[in-house]
């Protein structure tokens, strides 16, 4: 039973935590003339509520650190932006993709790590600007791209890491979905970017498919994690005949492959960084 509160002799109202039972002869709307059989009067009567002082004047979690998506984004950049030397050698739309990789990443230290190669940034801008496909590895790269953004240029994106194809190849081949899914996209490939995420193995079938000359990519997004055949897929790419963004070592996941593909999709509709 909660604690009582003496109010006047033989009348005892109930503190309930948030619920006062107000004693008889207190004002009908909230509760007075209580009795065991429920009248017209007093069941209708709606109950006051009184939240604990703590409650009525406790600043939220969310007042206190929620700030709109737009002032979040432009804080981030700026803070990532004072992480990071100026000096760094880069052309601006490189430094803004590296920028928009650590903000995603939350690891300064991860800007080191990315590499360009063949003119990657300009030759990524220009197929987005002509309205080139995006094909991922997996789904957590495709959902990560800015849906507005593929909206405003229509742009399509492709990934066949679900397909039911995918899982019978995979079957068929004796191989990994990551490898089949990639070998699905064969015809999406050409002129597209193809952005890595997640699995080492589908960067592999991809430059594979490269080197066999079936695919010509506009870009690779090699962004690969893990530790088995990682640091030395990203090797591979570097070697190859074709534009990349990459992060050398263990390094990358799906969440800096999507932002790699929304940093130049800023660039190319936006004019970010220009």
């Amino acid at each position: 039973m909660p604690p009582m509160r003496r109010t006047s002799p033989g009348k005892t109202s109930y503190n309930a935590g948030n619920i006062i039972h107000q004693p008889q002869g207190a004002h009908p709307a909230i509760g007075a003339n209580r009795s065991d059989t429920p009248t017209a009067a007093n069941r209708d009567a709606p109950t006051l509520k009184i939240r604990p002082h703590w409650q009525r004047y406790r600043m939220t979690l969310v007042q206190k650190y929620a700030l709109l998506p737009d002032e979040i984004d432009r804080r981030s950049l700026e803070e990532v932006a004072a992480c990071l030397p100026g000096d760094d050698g880069l052309m601006p739309g490189e430094r803004y993709v590296v920028h928009r990789i650590v903000r995603a990443e939350g690891d300064p230290a991860i800007a080191d790590a990315v590499v360009f190669g063949g003119d990657a940034v300009a030759r990524g801008v220009a197929a987005l600007r002509a309205g080139a496909a995006v094909a991922t590895d997996v789904r957590m790269v495709e959902v990560g791209i800015s849906r507005a953004l593929l909206a405003r240029g229509g742009i399509a994106t492709h990934c066949r890491i679900a397909a039911p194809e995918t899982a019978r190849r995979a079957a068929a081949e004796s191989t990994t979905r990551s490898i089949a899914a990639m070998r699905e996209l064969q015809p999406h490939l050409s002129g597209s970017i193809a952005a890595v995420g997640n699995a080492p193995t589908a960067l592999l079938a991809l430059l594979d498919l490269i080197a066999e000359g079936e695919v010509r990519p506009a870009l690779v997004i090699g962004m690969p994690v893990g530790f088995i055949a990682c640091a030395e897929s990203k090797e591979e790419l570097r070697q190859a005949d074709v534009p990349f963004i990459t992060i050398r070592g263990r390094r990358g996941g799906s969440s800096a492959a999507a932002a790699t593909v929304n940093a130049l999709l800023g660039l190319a509709l936006e004019g970010n960084a220009q």
